[in-house]
């Protein structure tokens, strides 16, 4: 599990504002669903966790995200995991989840790999079908079946999901009962389609 390095006792005890993010959720799809406003990451409050995963070490800079970052009343509204190898943010953290992030932090983690290295760089639609997930995971099955519409829409509009869609559809069957990662195109004979 992860291993939490220098957490400051600051991220333990800051205010939280009533306004505050009750999730942890992936920072693509939580910016979507749009994040409350804030003042800023409070001066020196950052703190990390680590995880390993196959050998790699992932640390994550918890950051706070506050109202009146600037003064003695910060309150703070949500923390953002960054991920400092991949120089990304990676999640969006509840105040009161804190302390379950950093105990989970290999799950987290290995969700983040699968989201953001195996799409590279999500695309808008990778980000909305995550809403999608996330609405019908919290019960909210209208509001997901109304993202689900506006994610075909958004889908068939993007270069990148076309390109995704037409290698799949031309490398997923076999071309002439070889493996079609092997297949090469062969000339047709008369009459062949």
């Amino acid at each position: 599990m992860g291993d939490v390095k220098a957490m400051s006792a600051i991220a333990n005890s800051l205010p939280i504002d009533p306004s505050a993010i009750a999730d942890v959720i992936l920072f693509p799809v939580a910016e979507e669903f749009g994040l409350p406003p804030t003042d800023g990451v409070l001066p020196g409050s950052l703190s990390t966790t680590e995880v390993s995963i196959g050998g790699k070490t992932i640390v994550y800079e918890l950051r706070p995200n506050c109202l009146e970052a600037a003064t003695p009343q910060a309150r703070v509204v949500y923390y953002v995991a960054h991920n400092t190898a991949a120089e990304r943010d990676e999640f969006v953290v509840g105040p009161e989840l804190l302390e379950a992030f950093t105990q989970n932090v290999f799950l987290y983690a290995v969700v983040a790999t699968n989201f953001f290295n195996f799409l590279d760089s999500p695309a808008a639609f990778d980000a909305s079908a995550a809403i999608v997930g996330h609405l019908a995971v919290d019960g909210q099955y209208s509001a997901a079946l109304r993202m689900l519409g506006s994610d075909w829409r958004m889908a068939l509009q993007d270069p990148e999901w076309w390109s995704r869609s037409l290698m799949g559809s031309w490398l997923g069957p076999p071309l002439r009962g070889r493996p079609a990662r092997f297949a090469q195109p062969t000339p047709l004979g008369k009459g062949e389609l």
